[in-house]
């Protein structure tokens, strides 16, 4: 099973990681929650299989996703199949026709 866990809106990176070794990237999810990042590069393979295989993450974000409301910089620990990985998300609600709620939009590190 996935663990997720998040940390305070305000967080630096994650103790281990190196800035600048970090690779940007852009995601999006649908209003149930499913997590699909649009960013192609090979150095976000593992990323990609593990993020969209894992539920909506609790904490401030899942708090966000059922207020529809913004959320910046919640760190993420992802259990993958080679190990923890630590990101950084942040995201906006999508809406539709309406003011309908669509899902989020963010980019993430």
């Amino acid at each position: 099973m996935t663990e997720t866990t998040t940390t305070g809106p305000n967080s630096s990176t994650p103790k281990g990681s190196d800035a600048s070794s970090r690779v940007r990237f852009v995601w999006t999810s649908d209003r149930v929650g499913t997590i699909r990042l649009l960013t192609e590069d090979p150095r976000l393979d593992l990323l990609k299989i593990t993020l969209e295989r894992t539920p909506w993450p609790q904490g401030t974000a899942r708090k966000a996703f059922e207020a529809e409301s913004t959320f910046v910089n919640e760190t993420m620990t992802l259990e993958s199949a080679e190990g923890p990985l630590s990101v950084i998300l942040s995201g906006t609600p999508v809406k539709g026709e309406g003011g309908t709620f669509e899902g989020f939009r963010g980019f993430g590190t």
